[in-house]
């Protein structure tokens, strides 16, 4: 919320003078988005950006821990401007995405990322990302194997198909002689 001390978005937090709980008590209206699987991907991102831009504000920066932003990190260059300034990088500006500042800091908890908008309108989006949903889908690896039955099935059909074809081709072969 605060520019002091080090021209960045949301010193406070950064530099744990505030808690994550007080830093969202901030906020007026804090918009809780879906929980994601990791890994974290541009299109979560996106809709998180969506979440705030849809109020016709602009996303300033957001916000995670180092863990959670490893996951922004293999997204590389296409997607992410890379901060490569040692004084930037020491005071947690990660980069920018889509004209956003990617701000880490041990303060937020393990697969959260807030997003805030430019001017202080009492309003921010948060979205988890949640690493152990992808290991507990219920029924993902039977659907898996159902998958690889029908594989299995289909290519039988077309190996019989392809027997019946031959051998319709070789009887009208056989009998226009």
């Amino acid at each position: 919320m605060n520019n002091a001390s080090d021209g960045l978005p949301h010193y406070d937090l950064r530099k744990g003078k505030i808690s994550y709980e007080d830093f969202l008590k901030g906020y007026s209206t804090v918009l809780e988005e879906k929980t994601v699987l990791c890994p974290l991907t541009p299109s979560d991102l996106a809709d998180l950006f969506a979440s705030i831009e849809i109020k016709d504000l602009r996303v300033d920066s957001i916000l995670m821990n180092a863990y959670t932003y490893s996951n922004l990190r293999k997204w590389g260059r296409d997607v992410l401007d890379i901060e490569c300034e040692r004084e930037n990088l020491e005071k947690g500006l990660m980069g920018r995405i889509w004209g956003a500042h990617i701000l880490i800091t041990r303060n937020i908890p393990d697969g959260v990322v807030i997003a805030t908008p430019i001017k202080e309108h009492g309003i921010c989006a948060t979205l988890m990302v949640g690493q152990e949903e992808f290991y507990n889908l219920n029924g993902f690896n039977e659907l898996r194997d159902q998958a690889a039955q029908l594989q299995r099935s289909l290519n039988q059909v077309y190996t019989q198909m392809e027997k019946l074809v031959n051998k319709a081709l070789s009887t009208l072969k056989d009998s226009k002689k």
